[in-house]
């Protein structure tokens, strides 16, 4: 099969997704896959010969600017190719088959993080405060058309609490 990873990078120095990525594409080639690594940047031991690097351009400066450059130019260079699965990790692809979520669900985070303040006024201040930050708000409407049960096939997911708040928050079955 014809496969494409995409995660913003791939280095198994980097973290917990993007070593399982590595690995992910060493099992991938061990089965004779033909596996195309669409990211920002990768430092691999891996021999340049045995897989498929495109490197996606990404804006410099804020987190925001890099996520959405990322997204749109990986979409762009995706449909160049065809491919039997496209698997995507974290929130740098926007039309995939496959998605595990790395780093969990954006909007649980920030319900967690406003229950964590003790003082109601203040917690509410902060409510209407995240409202208007247009980070978190293109990271919510990333996430909510990324949890489109007609996009997606199949999500995995690394614990059984990542599993919940999909569930909850985007009633993905």
């Amino acid at each position: 099969m014809k496969i494409a990873l995409v995660i913003d990078n791939f280095s198994p120095f980097k973290g917990g997704g993007e070593s399982y990525a590595v690995h992910f594409a060493k099992e991938l080639l061990q089965h004779g896959h033909e596996v195309h690594i669409f990211t920002r940047f990768w430092d691999t031991p891996f021999s340049p010969r045995l897989l498929t690097f495109h490197r996606v351009p990404t804006f410099k400066g804020s987190e925001l600017f890099r996520v959405l450059s990322f997204g749109y130019y990986c979409q762009r260079l995706l449909k160049e190719h065809s491919f039997d699965i496209i698997q995507g990790f974290g929130k740098g692809c926007w039309h995939m088959d496959v998605y595990r979520p790395g780093g969990g669900v954006h909007r649980a985070y920030l319900q967690q993080n406003l229950l964590s303040m003790e003082k109601p006024y203040y917690r509410f201040y902060q409510q209407l405060l995240r409202a208007t930050f247009l980070k978190d708000l293109i990271l919510l409407t990333i996430e909510k058309y990324q949890y489109k049960p007609d996009g997606i096939k199949r999500i995995i997911v690394n614990s059984q609490l990542v599993k919940g708040h999909i569930a909850e928050f985007y009633q993905y079955p």
